[in-house]
C-alpha cells in the first residue's frame, strides 16, 4: 500500500518491495524535528520501500539521541541534506508556526513535503506552501 502511493502519488517508480525483487531504491526520507519526531522516523524505519536518510532537530542533543536510536545521521540543520540526491521527501515534524519555513525551504531544493498537521498556523503560510509546491512541481 505504501509502496502504491509513493508510485502514484510522488511519481518514485521503484519495484515493489514487497514482493520478490531484491534490488528496489527505497525513497529516502529527511525528519525535522525529533520531538514528535522520534517516533515518525521510527515509522519511516519500519516501513517497506521507505529510507531514513537523516534526521533534523534545532536542538543538536535531540538530533543526537535520535540519529544515534535509529542508527541514521542527525544533523541541526536541514541545509546539508538539500542538495543531496537520496533526500527525496523531507517529512516536517517541527512545531507549529514554523512548518512552512522548513516546507519552503525543501520544496525549493526540489524535494516532496509530508508536514504533520494542523499544516500551518495561518492560511496565509498554507497559501505560501501550496504555490511553491504547485510551482515547482512538488508534492506537499
Amino acid at each position: 500500500m505504501v509502496h502504491q502511493v509513493l508510485v502514484d502519488e510522488l511519481g518514485l517508480d521503484r519495484p515493489d518491495p514487497s514482493g520478490f525483487a531484491r534490488d528496489f531504491a527505497p525513497v529516502g526520507f529527511v525528519v525535522v524535528g525529533c520531538g514528535m519526531g522520534h517516533k515518525r522516523a521510527r515509522t519511516v524505519v519500519e516501513t517497506p520501500g521507505t529510507a531514513l536518510v537523516a534526521v533534523v532537530d534545532a536542538d543538536p542533543a535531540r538530533a543526537r539521541c535520535t540519529g544515534e536510536d535509529l542508527d541514521v545521521p542527525w544533523s541541526d540543520s536541514l541545509d546539508p541534506w538539500l542538495g543531496r540526491a537520496e533526500a527525496e521527501v523531507v517529512y516536517v515534524l517541527t512545531p507549529t508556526g514554523l512548518h512552512a519555513e522548513v516546507a519552503l525551504a525543501a520544496i525549493e531544493a526540489g524535494k516532496h513535503v509530508l508536514v504533520t498537521k494542523p499544516m500551518e498556523a495561518t492560511l496565509a503560510a498554507c497559501d505560501r506552501m501550496v504555490r511553491a509546491a504547485e510551482a515547482r512541481g512538488r508534492l506537499l
